[in-house]
């Protein structure tokens, strides 16, 4: 029994030096206005994802459509959505709904997309159309992709948005896949030409 209550107390020391370190770190990050609008508990969740891959808030950064990855394809999409881990729980994100999602970039819900290079990440940053209401102003969607093509993390403004794997975040992969689909295609035709 007294070893219990040691492990117990033992634990409770770590969440509480864990949740005054957060508080430190959260207090030095530059947030955007969408994070400082969340509720506590969603703020600290949305913190802790941009935490775990950069130190600043990806709504803050400057973007330009020049600066958009072309080594997403569709095999890294499936794996993120499917076997992809949600940085802050560390489920799997399991997104069937999400794979879907590449008829709402063909029907030109995906409205813009703009990217950056910051901390040895590619932030790509779009507005998507509501699914539900075409009323409300576009929702912003923030995915990060490493040098490699393949996705650590995303964000949409949305409800499910902190899930990390909603449509809206999908038909922005599947945006980016389309992407790099044209400009492989633009350089083996450029290279066919060289040959003849």
């Amino acid at each position: 029994m007294p070893n219990l209550k040691r492990h117990k107390s033992n634990v409770e020391g770590k969440q509480k030096a864990r949740l005054s370190c957060f508080g430190c770190y959260f207090k030095k990050m530059e947030i955007s206005n969408y994070a400082k609008g969340l509720d506590e508990r969603r703020r600290k969740e949305y913190v802790s994802k941009i935490a775990a891959i950069a130190a600043k808030d990806p709504y803050l950064l400057k973007c330009t459509e020049q600066c958009l990855p072309k080594n997403v394809n569709y095999v890294k999409i499936i794996n993120y959505l499917l076997q992809g881990r949600n940085t802050v729980t560390g489920g799997k994100l399991e997104s069937n709904k999400a794979l879907s999602a590449g008829k709402l970039y063909q029907s030109g819900w995906v409205q813009s997309m703009e990217g950056c290079q910051h901390s040895e990440l590619c932030f790509i940053l779009s507005k998507v159309l509501h699914t539900q209401s075409l009323n409300l102003p576009a929702l912003r969607v923030w995915i990060a992709v490493d040098k490699d093509g393949f996705i650590k993390t995303a964000h949409c403004t949305c409800v499910a948005g902190l899930g990390e794997c909603c449509t809206h975040i999908g038909g922005t992969l599947f945006a980016l896949e389309s992407i790099a689909r044209k400009f492989e295609e633009d350089n083996l035709v450029i290279k066919f030409k060289i040959c003849i």
